[in-house]
């Protein structure tokens, strides 16, 4: 499936990591309390470790509620399910 995947920062250090299917309304986000959790879900979507580490390291610079996101990536449905992430189909268009 092909998603946007962006990373923000909470005021409270937290990261949240949100997943966007392209010209859809479907969305979803995880709250995580540690960037390495944050990191390991990244790297599982196929998220090189140095592009992750450079968007870390940008978000600390960046204010709160600022959000980074990476490049397009296709993901498996089952890999995002298996993260927490819960992406609705699009309905199906009627003739």
């Amino acid at each position: 499936m092909l998603v946007i995947v962006s990373l923000s920062r909470l005021v409270t250090d937290k990261l949240i990591i949100r997943v966007n299917k392209p010209q859809h309304d479907s969305n979803d986000e995880q709250e995580y309390s540690s960037s390495q959790d944050a990191q390991i879900v990244l790297a599982s979507f196929g998220i090189s470790e140095e592009v992750i580490n450079s968007h870390v390291e940008l978000l600390v610079q960046m204010g709160v509620n600022e959000r980074l996101t990476f490049s397009p990536m296709d993901v498996p449905q089952d890999d995002l399910r298996k993260r927490g992430f819960r992406l609705q189909s699009p309905a199906p268009l009627s003739s």
